[in-house]
């Protein structure tokens, strides 16, 4: 495990084990999980002490249910034994962060070879496409910022 500072940043990479993988992979069997990885700055190593854990997935179907997602999330905060994880639908977030998260996700569970890697084409191409709409944003708040 890798620790240094960088001012009140810390470059910690979380470790997985193997017995973590597999109840990993069992539960992604179980509510059809498509694609499960570890995102953020438990990814990159850029943590701090505050800093908590992103597990992103991707399923077969929308988990629309509140208490299945409930069940899920408490079962992925049992496997790595942290109270600070969110439980995130990389199909319902914004094209931005299924970027990051694609960057620099560490897949856990891919119930399909490839799962992973059309996820980073799809959002990088999102992430292209959507790039003026960012742009367009971008421009009205420093707009707004300089009126005020």
């Amino acid at each position: 495990m890798l620790l240094r500072m960088f001012g009140m940043c810390y470059t910690v990479h979380m470790e997985i084990s193997q017995e973590q993988r597999e109840k990993i992979a069992e539960l992604a069997e179980r509510y059809q999980l498509r694609l499960v990885l570890l995102f953020g700055s438990q990814a990159t190593g850029l943590t701090h002490p505050q800093s908590d854990v992103d597990i992103g997935f991707l399923a077969e179907r929308p988990i629309e249910d509140y208490t299945t997602r409930f069940n899920m999330e408490e079962e992925v905060r049992h496997i790595f034994n942290r109270g600070d994880l969110e439980l995130v639908d990389l199909s319902a977030t914004t094209p931005l962060l299924q970027r990051n998260a694609s960057r620099d996700g560490v897949l856990l569970y891919e119930s399909e070879k490839g799962n992973f890697v059309r996820f980073q084409v799809i959002a990088l191409r999102q992430f292209i496409e959507t790039a003026p709409l960012r742009r367009l944003r971008h421009e009205r708040i420093q707009e707004l910022v300089k009126s005020l």
